[in-house]
């Protein structure tokens, strides 16, 4: 269950990176998706 809660704070944390540094983002939210997937949703 923690892990669940984890990939979904990693990916909250890649799409928060992915707004505020426009440079990384499309990497960033790729990082968000593939967390995303981790947790299963």
């Amino acid at each position: 269950m923690i892990w669940k809660w984890f990939c979904q704070k990693m990916a909250a944390y890649w799409r928060w990176v992915a707004r505020s540094q426009a440079d990384k983002a499309a990497l960033a939210l790729a990082r968000a998706e593939e967390w995303r997937r981790r947790a299963g949703l």
